[in-house]
């Protein structure tokens, strides 16, 4: 069902993969078996992307859909941890654009990187 609606959900908004990582790291080989290992994943758009005090940057999202999870509900507002720049494999979010994330969960929070399937999307779904 997942697949089905990530299928559908990337018909109806195109993705954005232009996007071009300098880090290296190993990215599921295929979508599916990036939804199959993948924790949390969702649309959201990012409100607010800033440098928290111990270092981490952090994406404030407003979760429009969950697709598979606990944490990133629907209509809830969440924080996505990520690395610093694109050398750490941190993901560069931008404020008021949307995103499919695909997120991992590290000591209860949501982290995600360059090397995970989260795209920005070209029209946004909320």
């Amino acid at each position: 069902m997942v697949l089905m609606v990530l299928a559908w959900s990337a018909t109806m908004w195109a993705v954005d993969t232009a996007s071009a990582s300098a880090c290296e790291c190993k990215r599921a080989s295929s979508i599916d078996q990036a939804v199959i290992d993948t924790p949390e994943i969702f649309f959201g758009a990012v409100e607010r992307f800033e440098e928290r005090e111990d270092g981490a940057w952090i994406a404030t999202v407003k979760v429009s859909k969950n697709y598979k999870g606990r944490l990133a509900r629907d209509g809830s507002e969440v924080e996505v941890k990520t690395g610093m720049n694109e050398e750490v494999c941190g993901y560069d979010f931008r404020p008021n654009r949307s995103y499919l994330i695909f997120a991992t969960v590290e000591d209860d929070e949501l982290t995600t990187s360059t090397c995970a399937y989260t795209e920005k999307l070209k029209e946004a779904p909320i």
